[in-house]
C-alpha cells in the first residue's frame, strides 16, 4: 500500500493543496491545522498539536506581512505533509476537504475559536 503522501504525486496536485490551504485566512489555516492534528490523535485525544509560536507570533505576522502570510502556509503545508508520513493522515482526503471548504466556506462542525481554545488549553 503507497503512502498517502504519495498519493499527490504531481507536483501541480501538491500546488493545489498548498494553494486552496493559503486561500484561507491565517487564523482558519491553524484551525485546520489543529483539525488534522486531531485527526490523527490516538483514542486519549494524545498526538501532535502546532505549536504557541504559531498562534502567538506566525499567525499575527501573517495578518500583516506578505512573506509571513507565505511563511505560514508554507509551515502548514509542511506539517500537514509530516502528519501523513508519520501518523497516515489521509492527503487526498485533506485535499477533498480543503476543496469543500474553498466552495462553501466551511471549516469544521466545531468553531475555530474552540479548536483554537482545545488545542492550546492543553499546553
Amino acid at each position: 500500500m503507497k503512502p498517502t503522501y504519495l498519493s499527490l504525486d504531481s507536483v501541480d496536485d501538491r500546488r493545489e493543496v498548498w494553494h486552496l490551504l493559503h486561500r484561507l485566512p491565517p487564523a482558519r489555516r491553524l484551525a485546520y491545522l489543529m483539525r488534522c492534528c486531531r485527526a490523527v490523535a490516538d483514542k486519549h485525544g494524545n498526538g501532535p498539536q502546532p505549536t504557541p509560536d504559531m498562534r502567538d507570533r506566525m499567525v499575527p505576522e501573517a495578518c500583516h506581512c506578505d512573506r509571513g502570510d507565505e511563511r505560514l502556509t508554507n509551515t502548514i503545508y509542511t506539517d500537514i505533509v509530516h502528519l501523513a508520513a508519520n501518523f497516515h493522515l489521509d492527503l487526498p482526503g485533506v485535499a477533498r476537504d480543503l476543496e469543500r471548504i474553498a466552495k462553501t466556506g466551511q471549516l469544521a462542525p466545531l468553531s475555530e475559536a474552540a479548536l483554537i481554545l482545545a488545542v492550546f488549553s492543553r499546553s
